[in-house]
């Protein structure tokens, strides 16, 4: 059975962890030291007495438990240092030698009751004072004593435990109270933080997500007025004519008759070169006949074309652009040529 440690009420309810009364934890009844007997608590004292090597410790303790004597109790250690004096015992002997002569009765008489009062004031203080020093003598070597026994002394050392034991869980407890709620606030703090950051990201990514809708349709409109590589697929475009093996040699044209044409015929040169191929531009403009429109690339023999052509083809139109294939005898089977009219009206 589970009782209180400090005041033994037993347990009468499961989910209590302490004593209501006294917020002491609950323990089993078994752990509790026994009862000390009368001889148990003699041998504490003594065991006290002697654990404590200083003389005002002693003094101390005395002081503690004469102050604690009552009125009464302080007469019944008056009268006795009174007989241990053998005062009465002298004056009785006195009285008999002296119990013939008449005025001795009187001197005694007086003497008697001078006494008394002098007694009263200053036998009964002394006394006083010589039983208080008896008695802390007494009670500093009793307490030396008892604390010699081995039982006393276990039952100090764990008492002594127990109680350092409530004065760490009380200095601790607060510190780490402290601690948890500091840490709470600084989380939700964070919280509150990342909750503000989290809003923003957002907000910048639907504004990014706003610029580059604005660039795509700028860069149609763009490409709607000057026919260019798209710049976010340049790149794909270098890599895709870089790894073609055969590198043939590339005759561009500019055949229209506007700025456009030619701008468009020097930025593919300009790709061609960077690519690892051969290439040679002409402008061949003539603004007498009618002109077709758009781009077309030539080739000896367009059902087997040269080792290459198909995929620098694909790779042009694949970025919006339309090269058609027309068959040209009349070039080496290593050359294909890009002609580069004016661009389609819209």
């Amino acid at each position: 059975m589970q009782v209180c440690r400090k005041c033994r009420r037993p347990k009468d309810n499961s989910l209590l962890i302490e004593c209501p009364t006294c917020h002491a934890p609950f323990i089993e009844d078994t752990d509790l030291p026994q009862q000390l007997s009368d001889d148990d608590l003699d041998r504490v004292a003594a065991r006290v007495v002697k654990s404590l090597k200083q003389e005002e410790d002693l003094e101390r303790i005395a002081e503690k438990v004469r102050i604690s004597f009552g009125k009464e109790e302080w007469k019944t250690l008056a009268n006795q240092v009174m007989k241990s004096l053998h005062i009465v015992h002298d004056v009785d002997k006195i009285a008999k030698a002296l119990l013939g002569m008449w005025r001795f009765w009187l001197i005694l008489f007086l003497a008697c009751t001078s006494i008394y009062f002098l007694l009263r004031e200053s036998v009964g203080e002394m006394a006083k004072e010589e039983a208080k020093k008896q008695f802390d003598k007494e009670v500093a070597k009793q307490i030396s004593l008892q604390f010699e026994k081995e039982p006393i002394s276990n039952l100090v050392v764990w008492a002594a435990s127990s109680q350092a034991s409530n004065l760490m869980a009380q200095a601790v407890t607060p510190q780490i109270y402290k601690f948890n709620h500091t840490l709470d606030t600084w989380t939700k703090d964070l919280e509150t933080k990342l909750d503000i950051i989290e809003k923003k990201e957002a907000a910048l990514r639907e504004q990014i997500d706003k610029i580059r809708f604005t660039a795509d349709a700028d860069g149609k409109a763009l490409r709607n007025l000057q026919r260019s590589i798209p710049f976010d697929k340049k790149a794909d475009v270098i890599k895709a004519l870089s790894e073609i093996p055969i590198k043939l040699d590339v005759q561009i044209f500019s055949m229209g008759t506007t700025p456009e044409a030619s701008v468009f015929a020097i930025e593919l040169q300009e790709t061609f070169i960077k690519t690892g191929f051969k290439s040679v531009l002409t402008f061949s403009a003539n603004s007498g006949l009618p002109q077709p429109f758009g781009e077309k690339i030539h080739v000896n023999g367009t059902n087997n074309p040269p080792p290459g052509a198909v995929q620098i083809q694909k790779t042009l139109n694949s970025v919006g652009f339309n090269f058609e294939p027309e068959n040209s005898r009349d070039i080496p089977t290593n050359v294909i040529q890009l002609l580069i009219w004016n661009k389609r009206p819209y």
